[in-house]
Parts: C-alpha cells; sequence; structure tokens
C-alpha cells in the first residue's frame, strides 16, 4: 500500500516535471530546461506544503466551522488568507497564526464576515450514556 502511494507521487512528480520541461519554448540547452523544471516542481511543491501547513494549523486553532470558507495560498514566503469568516473572527488573530508557520514571512489577511444566510455546519450530538444494568429503563 505504501509502495503504490509512493508510486503515484513519483508519476505525479515526473508528470509535473514534464509538464514543465515542455512548457519551456525559451532558447537553451536540455540541461538548462531540465533544471528550470525541476526548480519549479520544487517551488511548486513547497508552495503547496506551506500552503496546506498554514491551513491545518488555521483550522486546529479556529475549528472546522470558523475556517470553512477561508483559503490560503503561499508565494515566496508570502501567505494570502482569504474569503469569508464569522463576523466575531479577529483578522490579526489569523495573521498571527498563519505568520507562526515555518517560511511564511509576510502575511495578507482577506476576509469579509460571513453572511448570516450562510449556515452553520450541524452539530455532532454526544450518544446518551450507557445505563447500569440496575439503573430502572427511563420512561418516555
Amino acid at each position: 500500500m505504501i509502495r503504490a502511494g509512493v508510486g503515484i507521487i513519483g508519476i505525479g512528480l515526473l508528470g509535473l516535471f514534464g509538464y514543465y520541461f515542455l512548457a519551456d519554448h525559451t532558447p537553451q540547452t536540455n540541461l538548462e530546461k531540465a533544471k528550470g523544471a525541476a526548480i519549479q516542481v520544487g517551488d511548486t511543491v513547497r508552495d503547496k506544503g506551506v500552503a496546506s501547513l498554514v491551513d491545518v494549523r488555521l483550522k486546529s486553532r479556529f475549528g472546522m466551522e470558523a475556517t470553512r470558507f477561508l483559503h490560503v495560498y503561499y508565494d515566496a514566503g508570502r501567505i494570502v488568507v482569504y474569503g469569508m469568516a464569522p463576523a466575531d473572527m479577529d483578522p490579526a488573530a489569523l495573521s498571527a497564526a498563519a505568520a507562526s508557520a515555518p517560511g511564511v514571512d509576510e502575511v495578507e489577511v482577506l476576509v469579509t464576515p460571513r453572511p448570516a444566510y450562510v449556515e452553520s455546519l450541524p452539530t455532532v450530538a454526544t450518544p446518551p450514556a450507557p445505563q447500569s444494568p440496575d439503573a430502572p429503563p427511563e420512561s418516555p
């Protein structure tokens, strides 16, 4: 199972490399095109990784409900957090949470208050506690 996952990731990275290699139409040698494609693949993977890390940090700090309409974009040390957030969410707290990720030099927060007609996610009800066999049955 792990081998299959690693193989799929490898094929994806190879495809991304091929895309960047073939999309480069500047007059240069194949070696230079390959180096440029490898650098672009590395940048793409790093950018997506840092954006995902910031997204996970925001979700763990503020919860899924608060961040379900927020998006994160990362490029060259700059993070942009954009979307809709609850009216009581502090943009400074979002900025501080995003800035705590490694590799983030600058944070820009572009959030608007979520409209009232956007419903909250339903909460998961906690199951009733199991009763002991000696307890009397509950009446309806």
